[in-house]
């Protein structure tokens, strides 16, 4: 009957994510906590993919396919989510005018999904290894130009895209190169909504956990994903310093108290003005 169609549905659907999971693992042991951090969950309504980072959401027919196809985008796939994850794409908030907030989360996403895949296509284990098309190529090599050695996060591609004048078309054609996953479970994707603390908290704890064992047990991982690492690094890095600025900052307003009569409210007016047009990623 419809109800256990719908259950067969589902258990292939999470026999293939595992299967991708477990091939994943074999080649790249330091995600192993981060590859099992999900559950699976069908979903009519996502194509064919997405994840909100608790949950990898899939459509059975669309799933089905893409393994049938060839089980290489599947594992890209999962991977792909993973890395969003890692870099907490989906948590992260980005400033807008109202009038450009479409043009805004199309270019968030675009950027978030060259970053991952970047570093999908620069790891070389079969699991993964897929042929890049021109226009990858192309693109790859025209950020690394601009980012002149700096790593290729997506915030950095966030802000170098925005200086590309490119027509409407190519701006599609680089969509569909680049598209993998559902994006319409990410926080960032709802405006006023805050991110999950707990759900947050369990992936820098994963990111800083898979950093120290990278350096320290898996030279050899650490040196075939450098670039990787170099990202991470730098996700664990901005997140240190800015707690230690929190901290000396409470300290600084503990100690400090403000005299009316020698507070600079022309300057603190200038300050709050260069604040406002500071971008958040």
């Amino acid at each position: 009957n419809g109800q256990e169609n719908i259950e067969k549905l589902r258990r292939i659907g999470g026999q293939i994510l595992a299967a991708s999971r477990d091939e994943l693992y074999l080649g790249m042991r330091f995600l192993d906590v981060a590859l099992s951090s999900f559950v699976y969950q069908m979903d009519s309504e996502v194509h064919p993919f997405g994840t909100d980072g608790g949950a990898i959401y899939f459509h059975p027919r669309e799933l089905g396919g893409l393994y049938r196809e060839n089980r290489i985008l599947v594992n890209r796939g999962y991977l792909h989510m993973v890395y969003h994850c890692l870099f907490r794409h989906m948590v992260k908030q980005i400033s807008f005018g109202e009038t450009e907030r479409e043009a805004v989360f199309f270019l968030w996403d675009l950027s978030c999904d060259i970053a991952v895949e970047r570093l999908i296509d620069g790891n070389h284990h079969r699991s993964v290894r897929y042929s890049k098309s021109l226009l990858r190529r192309d693109s790859y090599g025209r950020l690394e130009r601009e980012a002149d050695g700096k790593v290729l996060n997506a915030e950095r591609i966030f802000h170098l895209l925005r200086k590309w004048d490119l027509t409407e078309e190519k701006w599609q054609k680089l969509r569909q190169e680049f598209y993998v996953d559902d994006h319409q479970y990410w926080e960032s994707q709802k405006p006023n909504r805050q991110p999950d603390p707990i759900l947050n908290q369990k992936w820098q704890d994963i990111n800083e956990q898979m950093e120290t064992d990278l350096e320290t047990f898996s030279k050899e991982a650490s040196q075939e994903n450098g670039d990787f690492i170099g990202q991470i690094k730098i996700e664990n890095r901005e997140r240190h310093d800015y707690k230690s600025f929190l901290r000396k900052f409470s300290v600084f307003r503990e100690e400090m108290g403000i005299d009316p009569d020698s507070f600079d409210y022309n300057f603190y007016s200038y300050g709050l003005s260069l604040y406002g047009n500071m971008p958040l990623i």
